[in-house]
């Protein structure tokens, strides 16, 4: 993983894709839907804890950890 944002508004769903690629995470709709969630959860001051984001989304959070099975990734390619 490289360096975080310095400001989440630099954010792109070109970078979420970059990212996502460079640890080998092919993006789909369901990945979208996390990475989308996080960042209005964080935007909005909430930590986008796994509980919290399996509630968001409607997802377990077994499903979670299998799109992003570490965890920390996800945070970085949605830019938090």
């Amino acid at each position: 993983m490289g360096a975080l944002l310095s400001r989440s508004d630099l954010w792109t769903f070109e970078v979420a894709e970059q990212r996502a690629g460079s640890v080998g995470i092919a993006l789909r709709p369901l990945h979208w839907l996390v990475l989308l969630a996080a960042r209005e959860l964080a935007l909005g001051g909430t930590t986008p804890d796994p509980e919290r984001l399996a509630r968001a989304t409607d997802l377990s959070v077994e499903a979670l950890r299998a799109l992003f099975p570490d965890g920390p990734t996800l945070a970085w390619i949605a830019g938090l």
